[in-house]
């Protein structure tokens, strides 16, 4: 089974990459042409909220928002923080530390109750 994945790799990785014969004859039986051909990087967005507060940024989002879909955002954020909140709370009384599956695991919770 052949399974597709990216890489982060630091820039001039390739050359690193010896490509004597022997070496690319071997890249070739690997199929693993990705390490000598040559690819776009890809370089993420420039992030136009950089250095914000996410507080900041959600009132700017709000602000473009027409008032009825601003109040029901708003009343939507409060209403998962408030389940988040009684969700974590047991962990905090508990001493128990959140794992990413807790969470997630929230999220799908709240996901198929809103179906």
């Amino acid at each position: 089974m052949q399974q597709k994945f990216d890489m982060f790799l630091e820039e001039g990785w390739t050359s690193d990459v010896c490509v004597c014969t022997d070496c690319t004859r071997e890249i070739e039986a690997g199929k693993l042409h990705f390490l000598i051909k040559e690819d776009d990087i890809v370089e993420p967005e420039e992030d136009e909220t950089r250095g914000e507060s996410l507080y900041d940024s959600a009132l700017k989002q709000l602000e473009t928002m027409d008032h009825t879909r601003a109040i029901d955002a708003a009343l939507a954020y409060r209403s998962l923080s408030s389940k988040l909140m009684e969700f974590l709370r047991p962990f905090a009384s508990n001493g128990k530390v959140v794992t990413n599956q807790d969470i997630q695991s929230f999220f799908e919770q709240q996901k198929d109750s809103s179906s």
